[in-house]
């Protein structure tokens, strides 16, 4: 028995130690005793189940309208629509309060047509539903509401299809229907207003005011453009669009309304006409820019702008009546601008004092625009130390007649800090130091310990002087207090308090209002009879008088350890009263200040890092490009300057409301630390001998009881209350492992923010067809969107895995989004090709590597390697034989700016802008052509025959690169003509 003993403890012992290593906790699996609160806690979060977007994990999709057909007649139609649901709740129907559907079916059975936002809903619930209705009309309308997400929409009209429906981005679908008779009720009047802007190209903002009367119905209205302008945008409260010819086509119903059409000129433009006015006389009026060109209006009578209904900001501008055949030319009378605008500088000052006092050490901050002047000079008796220039820093040399320091500006927009020094009187220091007039000034006056600043001249605001800190309200209590001690005493005693309390009155610290206690019980006691309100008055009396010592002889002693050493002063302390919150406001204001700058300088927090990298080519470019404009000779021995002081004591905010001259000075006067220790000593012995006659010992008179004990006692002591003891929550689960459950359900994918990618994607095209294979790979079931928009081209048929997509929705932006579960996946895309010359496929989704096969297109967008870009140009290689749909709506073409800014420094460089002028949404790929002898050295930028190939997404506003420049006698600059 006893060996079995001992053999059972050991092995017992070894299997439970091998049992209790081999049973790893589990971390995955939720409790048992949790599984019933799971509903609780997910109470209200159902949606966060729903799939999200592949790169966006907060944005949750519930509802995905895949596919809508709607077959209409003249008397009725029908519509049928694939709805996928993950979450229980309304789904919108087609049509709206004027079109309400009829009989409307959710897989076979009839449902009930519920009401949400004025607009048809039913109820739905998860999983994938067909919806069926009708609609019944006297004749068919001009246009249908439809769910704005619905993902594919095909439209027949009396049986024959339409091969591209218009649906804009508010879910509104055109169905192309005239009206055949019109009554004599239904009348519409136009009037036309045009502005005139003469930017390069001319921009004309074409305003219709439009009287419509009659029932609601289709407009088409002609001529309303001028001849040689292209539409960019167009702004209207009716739903509208623009004609392949031109034409506005307006759903028009009764009232007054105002349509707004930007336009821009296809060339330069020296004349306007013959002009064909439909809808009788027009206003123009014409906003000049004579810092392009200045020109004179010949050819159409002019007339008093105020005398015309045109807009009220248009009133300022010449005005014109334009008739049916009249020409307007533009007779120039120059170009450029050989008066060039003021220089605009502003200023920014931190000025140090010396410890001595005998000097000033300054920073200076200057920023804005010249145009006249090309140097920056200080005046004497400052001396500059250093300067940079848009972070680089600058040789200082001799510049004007006089020879003064400074430095050569080679831009009309900088951005210049200079560090100088002011050896000559502190008493009067120039306000701006430098040889130029200033916009605005501003600044601080940093002073070192034991200097106080009494007052000040030539300065519009400084807050926080000892002078500037005294308001009526401090006047009127110093006053009272010294009449009261003068009348209750003698006129001696009242001069002393009037000099004691005006000297220590803004100290921090210092006892003011117990002043007005002290007094007012003094006068009581003298006329009150006995009594036990006198008795009363003077336990209060007491009360004052203990206040008075608790304050005053700790202030006696700061005071004096202040004045002796002055370094000892806390001067950020925040005190209760208004001079000093003034003083410590410049101070935190200047410390703000300061931490920005700082800040720029730091890197972004994890939580913005991905926003903060979007921009860090943008800085190198930038940073770069400042480089190569003040680059200085390698040999250059270039200044350091003093030594710039990091210390911030006592600050005083400065500022000028409006323009500082180049000769204006800037008073102060200042205490320095030997006065101001004076002024604390004799302030301190004053303040006693205040306290002394106040106390009136003479008066006192005690006697044995403990009244007055008890009564400083009480004053004296704090009654701690009592704290009562928190009840402790023994009941399971604790709210806080509630919270933790559902954190735990609600955890994001770590796939996130990239949880699907496109390897490869097959474009082929030709006259008639485009088809597009899409690979996609997904970590996860989630949202990816296709290539093309709805406002370029869209496909007729999606496919996943060969089987029509069950999930599909449309966003706001126009893209079309699908749903693809885990794993590797092909979406194909089938559609016609748009009877446009060129059109663009916009890809959201980026492939990797990408494949062309085209037959009578040119496409560009994909380079020779695979590599794919943002979006995809196709160009007919010849006209299109038939013509476009009557009704298609014209497409606005993407207007950019470009801008190059040529450095000829050491090394020429050339920085290149693209801007986008219209609006976003839209896709660009254009070729710029480059300058002779340039060559690009940003990476991401394709070179081809001499043009750079520049691609920009539908939220891309511009587009920055940077080229080197062979040097040479002659840089030829010319506009370039039938660029892509």
């Amino acid at each position: 028995m006893k060996i079995r003993a001992i053999l059972f403890i050991p092995i017992f012992l070894l299997i439970a130690v091998a049992a209790w290593a081999s049973t790893a906790p589990d971390t995955e699996t939720i409790p048992s005793s949790l599984e019933e609160w799971k509903p609780w806690v997910l109470h209200g979060k159902e949606d966060h189940f729903c799939p999200t977007p592949y790169n966006k994990g907060h944005i949750f999709r519930c509802t995905w309208p895949s596919r809508l057909e709607l077959d209409l007649a003249k008397r009725g139609g029908r519509f049928t629509q694939q709805w996928l649901v993950f979450k229980k709740g309304r789904v919108p129907l087609p049509g709206s309060r004027g079109m309400w559907p009829q009989d409307v079916k959710v897989d076979g059975k009839s449902v009930p047509i519920l009401v949400k936002e004025n607009l048809p809903c039913v109820h739905m619930t998860p999983g994938e539903h067909t919806l069926k209705g009708f609609f019944v009309w006297s004749e068919m309308p001009e246009m249908i509401r439809v769910p704005e997400a619905s993902g594919l929409v095909s439209l027949t009209l009396n049986q024959k299809a339409v091969d591209f429906p218009l649906l804009d981005d508010k879910g509104r679908l055109w169905l192309q229907k005239q009206r055949e008779v019109r009554t004599k009720e239904e009348r519409v009047e136009v009037r036309i207003y045009r502005l005139l802007n003469d930017k390069i190209p001319m921009q004309v903002t074409n305003l219709l005011k439009i009287d419509v009367s009659g029932q609601a119905r289709e407009i088409t209205l002609g001529g309303v453009l001028l001849k040689g302008f292209v539409p960019m945008n167009i702004n209207s409260p009716l739903p509208s669009r623009l004609g392949p010819q031109g034409e506005l086509m307006i759903q028009a119903r009764p009232g007054r309304w105002e349509i707004r059409i930007l336009t821009r000129s296809d060339g330069p433009l020296y004349k306007i006409g013959p002009v064909k006015t439909f809808f009788g006389q027009e206003i123009w009026a014409f906003q000049s820019q004579n810092q392009l060109r200045m020109v004179k209006i010949q050819g159409v009578p002019s007339v008093d702008p105020k005398q015309t209904d045109s807009p009220l900001k248009w009133k300022r501008f010449a005005t014109f009546i334009i008739k049916d055949g009249d020409q307007m030319e533009f007779k120039e009378i120059r170009r450029g601008d050989p008066d060039p605008a003021p220089d605009q500088l502003h200023l920014k000052r931190t000025w140090w004092l010396d410890f001595d006092g005998k000097g000033l050490t300054v920073r200076d901050r200057i920023n804005g625009t010249m145009s006249r002047n090309w140097y920056l000079a200080m005046n004497r008796p400052g001396v500059l130390g250093r300067v940079s220039v848009d972070g680089t820093d600058q040789l200082i040399t001799a510049q004007g007649k006089d020879k003064k320091p400074g430095v050569e500006l080679r831009r009309g927009r900088f951005d210049l800090v200079a560090e100088s020094r002011f050896e000559a009187s502190t008493g009067t220091i120039p306000a701006v130091g430098w040889d130029h007039d200033f916009k605005s000034v501003s600044g601080f006056l940093n002073l070192p310990p034991g200097w106080r600043l009494l007052t000040s001249s030539g300065v519009d605001v400084m807050p926080g002087t000892w002078f500037e800190r005294w308001t009526l309200l401090d006047l009127f209590i110093v006053l009272i207090i010294s009449l009261a001690v003068f009348k209750l005493w003698n006129w001696r005693w009242g001069v002393l308090a009037l000099v004691t309390i005006g000297l220590i009155y803004h100290e921090p610290g210092s006892p003011r209002l117990v002043w007005l206690h002290l007094l007012a019980e003094t006068a009581l006691l003298r006329f009150l009879p006995d009594g036990w309100v006198k008795k009363l008055v003077r336990f209060w009396r007491l009360g004052s008088i203990v206040t008075l010592l608790v304050m005053a002889i700790p202030f006696m002693v700061q005071q004096v350890r202040w004045g002796v050493y002055p370094q000892l002063e806390k001067h950020g302390t925040v005190s209760p009263y208004s001079g000093q919150k003034a003083l410590d406001a410049g101070v935190r204001v200047h410390k703000d200040e300061q931490k920005r700058a700082l800040m720029k300088g730091k890197k972004a927090p994890s939580g913005i890092r991905s926003y903060a990298r979007s921009r860090v080519m943008q800085d190198k470019l930038d940073y770069s490009q400042r480089q190569a404009v003040l680059v200085q000779d390698p040999n250059a021995l270039i200044q350091t300057g003093p030594g710039l002081p990091n210390w911030t004591w006592r600050s005083y905010n400065m500022k000028w409301n409006g323009p500082v001259d180049r000769v204006q000075q800037v008073r102060l006067w200042l205490f320095s630390p030997a006065v101001n220790l004076v002024f604390s000593l004799v302030g301190v012995v004053l303040l006693a001998l205040l306290i002394f006659v106040l106390m009136d010992f003479r008066e006192w008179k005690l006697n044995a009881g403990n009244f007055h004990l008890i009564s400083i006692v009480l004053c004296v002591l704090l009654f701690p209350g009592l704290s009562s003891g928190e009840t402790k929550n023994d009941e399971y689960p604790p709210k806080e492992l509630l919270q933790q459950l559902g954190e735990r359900l609600l955890e994001k994918p770590d796939c996130l923010p990239n949880c699907a990618d496109s390897p490869q994607m097959e474009l082929t095209v030709d006259s008639e067809s485009l088809r597009i294979l899409f690979r996609v790979h997904a970590a996860m079931e989630t949202a990816i969107p296709l290539p093309g928009s709805s406002k370029s081209w869209r496909p007729k048929q999606v496919l996943v895995d060969s089987r029509p997509a069950t999930g599909l929705f449309r966003d706001k932006e126009g893209l079309l989004w699908v749903l693809v579960p885990e794993g590797i996946h092909t979406v194909t895309l089938m559609g016609v090709t748009p009877p446009e010359t060129t059109f663009q496929i916009p890809l959201p989704l980026k492939p990797r590597k990408g494949t062309i096969q085209s037959e009578g297109w040119d496409v560009q967008g994909v380079d020779k390697d695979g590599r794919v870009q943002t979006s995809i140009k196709l160009t007919r290689q010849k006209e299109n034989d038939h013509k476009l749909p009557i009704r298609t709506a014209m497409t606005l073409s993407p207007f950019l700016h470009i801008e190059r800014v040529i450095s000829l420094g050491l090394d020429w460089q050339v920085r290149t802008t693209v801007r986008r002028v219209t609006r976003l949404g839209t896709p660009i790929v254009v070729s710029v052509p480059l300058i002779a002898g340039e060559s690009v050295t940003t990476s991401g930028i394709r070179v081809e025959d001499g043009n750079a190939l520049i691609h920009m997404d539908s939220g891309a506003r511009e587009t920055k690169w940077i080229s080197t420049l062979k040097q040479s006698r002659v840089i030829r600059l010319q506009a370039a003509r039938k660029v892509p």
